[in-house]
């Protein structure tokens, strides 16, 4: 893409007045939205429409264009250009992406399937129905609606990607998820990039135990041909390093780690796993690799566990006690809630490694803060079992640490006991009351129980503390709409569109489009 952008400048340099102009800056302007350089999309628009006022596509582009910063003024310009076309399918596609960044979701929804009707080879559209449906938890429609164009043969990379994840990840139907890939693997024109997203896609799959187990040779083979075309991908590197690490090849876990985090900081999966294995022999590094995660993704709870764990190591436990205090300033739920449709998996192999390290320094001593980090670590895992022995023993020890009545009660909700939640987090509130967390869910209870005012204050308190709590904005407007008000409500959640882990505000929005309200049916 780089090459593209470089050429374009170089040719609108050469002849700034040229007939192709307009065309050029048009095509500047769709790269550089793809690339993520918004302000600058929106400067190439200008120029090709000031070159060209009365043209259709450039008006067209320049409200695309705008999507992303500006849904509302991109939403005016795209419904005047359907209005002049209605049968226009790129136009449609557009304007109903302006709706759903605007946070008009059923309304997104019903443009997109107006156009779709009697149209089901208009793969595009029923490609981005599906995302959406799948993004609004419907993942059953979203995998009849890209099988659909599977089986023509219409199907995108992308297309085959989101139905294996959904196959392999909620459906627990890996077989038929590998079956997708290799169909999709088998299709003739693919770059090289798509090929290796692919081959990553069937590496994770077969390694996750959703389907049958491929052989350390068939792994092999598959990530030397992903890495072979595209050597850079930094989900593929860490999908090499977790297979090495099971076969025991770990110098080369090491380097393919460190490779994965320099190219996405923003993982930090990464970080932990790299740190776990730079711990002995490189201390230095993995504390390193800890506060590179934390730094880009501050609310993954298990770094801070590990920061804890390795300071205990060290002798020092009030460092380690800070360290857990941190972790518990963070909803341990957050960061799980956004990555399951992501090509990163976060296996339950390193959890169990933090639990056990944390472990090595009870023995024989009680500390329950240590015992709570203990048991977070096992919650991670996928080990409810354990984790809430540790945090019995934990509050036998202490029955007044918050932490461990916290953790407690967010597993019971889990379970859906919530009785035992409610127990735990009014015994957590009774020794901290200003604890965010503890707040933040007990704010989520009385949700739960239709005492909405109670909740709504909880919101706006921790909304004043922090503006930039999405928790706290998102409950807000759960808040609102269970009081009834509905135009509140949607301007909270429309708030939300377009952040990381949007998918909850989304759901509220199309519940309020269909008339729907928090608890009720």
């Amino acid at each position: 893409m780089e090459d593209a952008l470089g050429a374009i400048t170089s040719a609108v340099g050469d002849d700034p007045n040229g007939p192709q102009v307009a065309a050029l800056e048009q095509t500047h302007a769709w790269l550089l939205m793809r690339s993520g350089r918004h302000e600058a999309a929106r400067q190439a628009a200008d120029r090709a429409l000031d070159l060209t006022p009365a043209a259709v596509d450039a008006r067209f582009t320049r409200a695309v264009v705008r999507i992303p910063t500006r849904p509302e003024d991109a939403l005016d310009e795209l419904a005047q250009l359907a209005g002049a076309d209605p049968l226009s399918r790129p136009i449609a596609l557009w304007l109903g992406e302006a709706h759903w960044r605007s946070g008009n979701v059923g309304r997104a929804l019903a443009v997109w399937e107006g156009a779709a009707q009697g149209q089901s080879q208009d793969a595009a559209v029923q490609s981005r129905l599906a995302r959406a449906e799948a993004q609004l938890g419907d993942s059953d429609r979203a995998i009849g609606r890209i099988e659909a164009l599977v089986q023509p043969g219409w199907a995108s990379v992308e297309d085959r990607l989101l139905l294996a994840r959904l196959l392999a990840r909620v459906k627990r139907k890996g077989s038929e998820a590998v079956r997708i890939l290799d169909e999709g693997l088998a299709t003739s024109g693919l770059t090289p990039l798509d090929r290796a997203r692919l081959l990553c896609e069937k590496v994770i799959v077969s390694t996750s135990g959703q389907s049958a187990r491929a052989s350390a040779e068939e792994l092999s083979r598959w990530l030397d041909e992903g890495l072979a075309a595209a050597p850079d991908l930094p989900e593929l590197l860490y999908a090499a390093a977790l297979v090495d690490e099971e076969l025991g090849a770990l110098d080369r876990v090491v380097e393919s780690l460190e490779a994965a985090l320099e190219l996405a900081p923003e993982r930090p999966e990464v970080a932990l796993r790299l740190a776990l294995h730079l711990k002995t022999d490189d201390p230095e590094g993995a504390q390193q690799a800890i506060a590179t995660g934390l730094r880009e993704t501050p609310h993954y709870v298990p770094l801070h566990l590990l920061k804890a764990a390795l300071a205990a190591e060290a002798g020092d436990r009030g460092a380690a006690a800070a360290a857990v205090r941190r972790a518990l300033d963070f909803d341990p739920e957050r960061h799980g809630a956004q990555g399951l449709l992501s090509p990163w998996i976060d296996p339950p192999a390193a959890h169990y490694e933090v639990a056990r390290l944390i472990q090595r320094h009870l023995r024989g001593v009680d500390n329950p803060t240590l015992t709570t980090a203990a048991a977070m670590a096992y919650s991670f895992a996928g080990d409810q079992k354990r984790a809430e022995a540790l945090l019995g023993q934990a509050l036998r020890a202490d029955p007044n640490e918050v932490g461990a009545r916290l953790v407690r009660a967010i597993l019971a909700l889990r379970r859906g006991k919530r009785a035992v939640a409610l127990r735990d987090v009014r015994a957590a509130a009774v020794n901290d009351s200003q604890h965010a967390i503890v707040r933040l869910y007990q704010a989520r209870l009385y949700e739960d129980s239709r005492q909405y005012e109670l909740a709504e204050r909880i919101y706006r308190d921790q909304l004043a503390v922090s503006p930039l709590n999405t928790a706290a904005r998102l409950g807000l407007a759960r808040a609102l709409a269970g009081r009834g008000q509905v135009e509140p409500a949607r301007q909270e959640a429309r708030a939300l569109v377009g952040s990381p882990g949007d998918q909850g505000a989304l759901r509220l929005l199309f519940e309020l489009d269909r008339g729907k309200r928090p608890g009720r049916r």
